[in-house]
């Protein structure tokens, strides 16, 4: 019976009237986590108020973040996130409107590359799988520059593989080549050279593979070197007129001395098997399945007769391989490799049909079930976080953000009640899971269920922004919150911060406003002839006190995170 059922599911994964609604919600959660909801700090915080200072000084040449140079990313990222801001001014929506045709794009690519051998059905219900891994799908929402990369690496990866495929056309093959050499530059503007080494590896190696390796060394590959070379160069240049020295640091320690653990300073520091570890929170909800993909691979010898999941293992590898060897690691870093290991466990994990057998029916459900316990947990979760369970370390939620919870538990009965199960019912799961945590995530949970949940802080400094007047002054204290200055669109004093703005204080000394001690605030307050506003963390009063501020100074608005404190009251 569960046979019978998930064959004719699979079959017909891209029609039907279960898949309308399930891409309805898919499409309803997205949105939601793409524009309702605040900046995350630092990292939304941090690329959205470079692109907000590229706009208020209008020299959309220099990269400068709260005022001084900022080197550890190339523009194009800041480029398209200015735009918006140009247009809708400094509204944390209005930053991520480009990642929705971005996230389209990807998914598009996703599908191109597994239409050619794998047909449009499979290619659809495999695009599903890996566009929804959670990895993917939020960071896909997220205003940082490993979102854009993953596209613009799809892309070279796509056109690669079409352009280098059996028998391709010698006009297909020039016009893929050169297609995937502009994407290499878009991806090398917005993160680096990983997006020359990595594709041109991931190519090597699976051509290398197919023991095809003449193909390569053909005409319109060098007019493709010869392409990217006549794009970067003049860029380049005028990167580094507009910003002096921002060769040197970026190509030589943002990349080589950050792999080899060279740098001064080396920050994010992991073991080998650090993306090992992460890899199955990345591919949640649809980790288990890989178990059954391992299995189905082998079992069918898939790996001696498809080109294309040949290409996809290889890509997988070649990234978290690089990023492994590396000394510092961050889970964003292997965003790219996420479309293709989704588009395998979606092809020979999840959507192809059962083999009869009672271990693949058993390996098709270890990985179904836990779609069902994540749903079923969401309620419990909720419900302790309600009842004050998770005091000091969660806020409590609000009851709004109840109901799509209740609505994902109505589903998951009367899925599990039906005794059988399939693809499409894998797919509502998934939809009314992801439509929970967007509410989950977004303001009408609570200002402290974000401020904890997420470290976002933005109703707060929405507050904030809406009572300063405009000869007032804010003083970040203790930790690095750059979104504060995007929403009050004012760069903030540092009190006692030191972090990765270091290189552009040290080359523009004097540039940004610092006090190193309470001394130094309190003559800069008495200098001043507005108000002064402290943006404090709970878990720094201490330190506040110790600094000798008074505790009961006036507070303007808090949040189970942070507090804003009237630094004026009481210092003159």
């Amino acid at each position: 019976m569960v046979h019978e059922n998930h064959m004719q599911t699979s079959s017909g994964a891209s029609r039907g009237h279960p898949w309308l609604w399930v891409l309805l919600l898919l499409s309803a959660a997205f949105l939601v986590f793409l524009f309702y909801r605040g900046l995350i700090d630092p990292d939304e915080g941090r690329y959205s108020e470079i692109p907000r200072e590229m706009v208020s000084s209008g020299k959309w040449m220099e990269m400068r973040l709260l005022g001084v140079r900022y080197y550890e990313k190339p523009p194009l990222a800041y480029w398209i996130t200015a735009i918006p801001i140009q247009l809708f001014g400094c509204k944390d929506w209005a930053v991520r409107i480009p990642l929705l045709p971005a996230a389209l794009a990807l998914a598009l690519a996703g599908f191109l590359i597994t239409l050619r051998g794998w047909g449009r059905e499979q290619g659809f219900a495999a695009t599903f799988i890996a566009t929804t891994v959670f990895g993917l799908f939020f960071a896909m929402s997220m205003a940082i520059p490993d979102s854009y990369l993953s596209l613009w690496f799809a892309a070279t990866c796509a056109l690669l593989f079409y352009a280098f495929a059996p028998n391709a056309e010698t006009f297909r093959r020039w016009a893929c080549i050169l297609g995937a050499a502009f994407f290499v530059f878009l991806g090398t503007m917005t993160k680096g050279i990983i997006a020359v080494v990595l594709p041109a590896g991931i190519l090597f190696f699976w051509l290398l593979w197919e023991r095809r390796m003449k193909v390569l060394w053909t005409i319109p590959t060098l007019a493709a070197v010869f392409f990217f070379v006549a794009l970067i160069v003049p860029v380049v240049w005028q990167l580094e007129k507009h910003n002096p020295g921002f060769t040197k640091f970026f190509f030589v320690d943002e990349h080589l001395s950050r792999f080899t653990g060279t740098r001064a300073e080396q920050v994010h520091d992991e073991p080998p098997w650090f993306f090992l570890t992460t890899l199955p929170l990345l591919l949640v909800p649809w980790t288990l399945f890989l178990f059954r993909t391992i299995r189905t691979m082998i079992a069918k010898r898939v790996l001696s007769y498809d080109t294309v999941s040949r290409f996809l293992l290889v890509w997988v590898v070649v990234v978290i391989g690089f990023f492994s060897a590396s000394s510092g690691k961050l889970m964003s870093y292997i965003m790219p490799s996420l479309l293709p290991l989704g588009l395998l466990i979606g092809r020979w994990g999840v959507a192809e049909p059962l083999d009869g057998t009672r271990a693949d029916h058993r390996l098709w459900m270890l990985g179904f079930i836990p779609l069902l316990i994540i749903v079923f947990l969401l309620p419990v979760a909720w419900m302790l976080g309600w009842l004050g369970f998770f005091s000091g370390s969660l806020a409590v939620p609000s009851l709004l953000s109840a109901l799509p919870i209740l609505l994902a538990v109505i589903v998951a009965v009367i899925i599990l009640s039906r005794g059988s199960h399939a693809f499409a019912d894998a797919g509502i799961l998934v939809a009314v899971f992801y439509i929970s945590m967007a509410i989950l995530l977004s303001p009408l949970a609570g200002k402290d269920l974000n401020a904890k949940l997420y470290r976002n802080s933005a109703i707060t400094f929405r507050e904030l922004a809406s009572q300063l007047r405009p000869d007032d002054r804010v003083v970040m204290m203790y930790h690095y919150k750059p979104s504060v200055a995007f929403y009050t669109q004012q760069i903030p004093v540092l009190y006692i911060l030191d972090n990765e703005m270091r290189y552009g204080m040290d080359a523009e000394p004097g540039l940004l406003t610092r006090a190193a001690n309470r001394d130094e605030l309190v003559a800069l307050i008495g200098r001043g002839t507005g108000r002064w506003f402290g943006v404090v963390e709970h878990d720094d009063m201490d330190h506040f006190v110790e600094n000798g501020f008074d505790t009961n100074a006036p507070v303007l608005t808090s949040n189970s995170d942070l507090k804003i404190v009237d630094l004026s009251a009481g210092q003159r």
